[in-house]
């Protein structure tokens, strides 16, 4: 190694070292997790180049009027505490806030997220028995000295830590955009012909937060939505419902299966008063189980023709957002293409329809990618980690291979106790890591294995 003092073992003379790498949700839930847990004398690094801990790219970035597609009720970072958030948001305007019950219906937007999430994050950081320290620079490397002892390369650092937990998100950190501008890249007036072409490649919640944010800013163009199968993301109801048990047949072991006997269960309920709504959510706390019993095959077979209709459904629309987007759809200068785009430049782009396989040229003055985020195995970071053993990819699907608690898989599969990822960055592995519940519970999981480590090692020492 070069640049930096070098890592050399653990002395019993310093402090557990923890390093978090990622300042956005999934960092800032893992840090407030760490420091519930942890009783004793640690050190917190938390790596990231970007300022404001706990906003990252879903908060951070946010306007005005773009809402969580979860409800307030589910959105508490603290599992024992679940009315938290809502408590925090009545304490923000005590006498404006509805009841706790009429609050927790609620779909707040995503910046006032952010700040809960920050906030609570800086708290717990204060309060704990921690040494935090922020390095505001990126990781790039994470590797194993001589020793065994983890080090990570942050900007020109090489930091020797006990423990490192890798929450980047879905781990991109530089966002390049396949089709066009990535999303969220900003624009500004000079950027738009209010009366132009803008086509939006990708149907799901980014599509709709852009198409929104065009709309707010002035362009009267028309916008062409364009995906293969054109899905669109499905509403949530207007009042919380009552989970529906998912029963899956005996032999149901594949996705076609599964999915006969979930549209049959739906249109049971729906006849019975009750929702395909409710459904889906009886389906979540076995949808983790029901995909890791999957076979490899099973598992692509869903990734290339189920996925879009099983996200489309699972992340859904907050009811005043569905409504907007019908309006949108109303319009004759909205509309959806089913297509594969095959080509973007400049102002040019190439669409294959799905029905009749033909191909069409078609110019736009402005191409925005929407179609959801990249594999993080294409980072220094995640490649340090595959190249060098550390973690390997899972049997289907992105990012790499972990626990249900958050441990990688090293390269000979054993699970690693000193080395988490948290997150998006374990979809292949477990499919339902992404939203805020299970990313909240996965860190109470990983930092319950840190603080039992810490115990050990003061006992050692």
């Amino acid at each position: 190694m070069s640049g930096g003092a070098a890592a050399g073992p653990r002395s019993s003379s310093h402090p557990y070292r923890v390093a978090i790498v990622g300042g956005g949700f999934t960092g800032a839930a893992a840090a407030v997790a760490i420091a519930d847990a942890i009783n004793a004398p640690a050190e917190l690094l938390l790596i990231d180049p970007s300022p404001g801990f706990g906003k990252g790219l879903a908060y951070g970035r946010a306007r005005a009027g773009e809402l969580l597609n979860v409800r307030s009720r589910d959105a508490s970072l603290f599992p024992d505490r679940p009315d938290d958030f809502l408590n925090w948001l009545s304490a923000r305007d005590p006498v404006g806030s509805p009841s706790l019950d009429q609050l927790g219906d609620t779909f707040m937007p995503r910046a006032t997220y952010g700040d809960y999430v920050s906030e609570r994050a800086m708290e717990a950081l204060g309060h704990a028995p921690l040494a935090s320290r922020f390095i505001r620079a990126q990781a790039t490397a994470v590797e194993r000295n001589a020793d065994g002892r983890i080090v990570v390369t942050a900007g020109s650092e090489h930091l020797g830590v006990d423990a490192i937990v890798i929450a980047t998100g879905y781990g991109v950190f530089s966002p390049k955009a396949r089709f066009g501008r990535a999303a969220f890249s900003k624009l500004d007036g000079a950027d738009l012909d209010h009366g132009g072409h803008a086509v939006l490649v990708g149907t799901g919640l980014t599509m709709v937060d852009m198409l929104f944010r065009l709309r707010d800013m002035g362009f009267q163009g028309t916008i062409d939505l364009v995906s293969r199968r054109g899905i669109l993301p499905a509403p949530h109801t207007e009042r919380a419902v009552q989970a529906i048990p998912f029963k899956p047949d005996a032999d149901d072991d594949r996705p076609s299966d599964i999915l006969h006997a979930f549209r049959r269960q739906a249109r049971e309920a729906v006849a019975q008063g009750q929702s395909w709504q409710g459904l889906m959510n009886g389906f979540r706390p076995i949808a983790r189980q029901t995909w890791q019993a999957l076979g490899t095959a099973e598992q692509n077979a869903f990734l290339r023709h189920l996925k879009p209709y099983y996200f489309s459904h699972r992340h859904r629309l907050p009811p005043a957002s569905a409504e907007r987007l019908q309006r949108e759809l109303s319009r004759n200068d909205t509309r959806i293409r089913r297509a594969a785009v095959m080509e973007v430049a400049e102002d040019l782009v190439v669409l294959t329809d799905q029905r009749t396989g033909t191909s069409r040229r078609v110019t736009a003055d402005l191409v925005i990618d929407c179609s959801g985020h990249q594999s993080s195995a294409r980072t220094p970071l995640m490649k340090s980690l595959l190249e060098g053993g550390l973690a390997r990819r899972p049997r289907a699907g992105a990012g790499i291979n972990v626990t249900p608690d958050g441990r990688v898989h090293a390269a000979d599969g054993r699970p690693q106790s000193d080395l988490f990822a948290l997150g998006p960055l374990g979809q292949g592995a477990l499919l339902e890591i992404t939203g805020i519940r299970e990313i909240v519970d996965q860190s109470r999981a990983m930092a319950g294995i840190i603080a039992s480590n810490v115990v050990r090692t003061l006992n050692a020492d």
